[in-house]
């Protein structure tokens, strides 16, 4: 943020600071939308709510400053299939700028397609997934991250995480 000169060329490519007058343009929110990634509530600012995260407001800015790195912590939970087909999640997440990936240990959700959701294999499917839940139980991570929506369901179940899918995370970081 210190290298912001405040000249304010992001306000004039920002489709939303045209659009919205509630919106006080990215000068104010979108390069200090660095408060917001803070989760600091003395830094919030209302007007934070209404960005769009385009990001056009970075690709104009002269000093370079990056409004699009996305500063987050999370777990990457490979589902069983894509470890069999040897998965390539890691290397697309490791090229995100700002993004911190803790590799969750190797083992199955228990949820295995539609296995979880039979009610004579309920009980089984979370005793198979407990490891996956136990060792997020211990983590402070922003999201759990995973390619599978079976696999999301069921940590989405077992714990307090909200789970993304990687390519949401991709878009995220895209300028």
């Amino acid at each position: 943020m210190a290298k912001s000169i405040k000249c304010t060329v992001c306000t004039t490519r920002c489709p939303l600071a045209e659009a919205n007058p509630d919106y006080p343009g990215p000068k104010q929110a979108g390069p200090d939308g660095e408060r917001l990634r803070i989760k600091n509530p003395q830094l919030y600012d209302e007007a934070l709510k209404y960005c769009t995260n385009c990001k056009r407001c970075e690709v104009a800015c002269p000093s370079g400053v990056q409004v699009g790195t996305i500063n987050l912590h999370v777990a990457y939970h490979s589902p069983c299939h894509l470890i069999k087909q040897g998965g390539y999640t890691m290397e697309l997440l490791n090229s995100i700028p700002g993004l911190e990936v803790i590799m969750l240990d190797q083992k199955c959700c228990g949820m295995s397609g539609t296995y979880g959701f039979k009610k004579e294999k309920y009980e089984t499917s979370q005793k198979i997934g407990q490891a996956v839940f136990d060792q997020l139980s211990g983590m402070a991570v922003d999201y759990v991250v995973t390619d599978c929506e079976s696999c999301k369901m069921q940590i989405e179940m077992n714990t307090s995480f909200k789970v993304l899918h990687p390519l949401t995370l991709m878009a995220q970081s895209l300028v």
